[in-house]
């Protein structure tokens, strides 16, 4: 009943690919767009712990969390990278799936209008939200 988009095939482990795919979900929420999602740490490329892992923390608060294998060279499951990668990504896995209730009420409030994915300025307007100074931040909905 409601579509979902995917970013599209990314090259991961660089810090350019989180920057690239923040302020895309972040606008595609404000286009009418709530359910986004896109491969962990891309589907090309990767095997970078650090920017493996802060993939798995900021895409817990996404609707939508993908983590596909099988068409880079490179493995993608979440414990690939050893420890601690492992118990970290675990850890974030587990918070995502307990927040699936909150999930589930803000996709509901998404039906009226209101992205998952908040820009900063939705949730606090102000002379500082409004300019480039928080285009990497968002909201997920209004709590996180």
């Amino acid at each position: 009943r409601y579509a979902g988009i995917w970013t599209g095939d990314q090259k991961g482990g660089e810090w350019s690919y989180i920057d690239f795919e923040i302020p895309t979900y972040i606008g595609n929420g404000l286009s009418g767009q709530p359910n986004m999602g896109s491969d962990m740490d891309g589907i090309w490329g990767g095997l970078n712990p650090v920017v493996n892992i802060r993939d798995f923390q900021w895409k817990t608060f996404t609707p939508i969390l993908m983590n596909m294998d099988g068409w880079g060279s490179n493995p993608k499951y979440p414990h690939i990278l050893g420890e601690p990668a492992a118990s970290i990504n675990r850890s974030y896995l587990k918070l995502k799936s307990m927040l699936m209730p909150y999930t589930y009420s803000i996709a509901f409030e998404a039906t009226h209008g209101l992205p998952m994915i908040r820009a900063m300025f939705l949730e606090e307007s102000n002379s500082f939200t409004l300019g480039k100074s928080t285009e990497y931040q968002f909201m997920y909905a209004h709590t996180f």
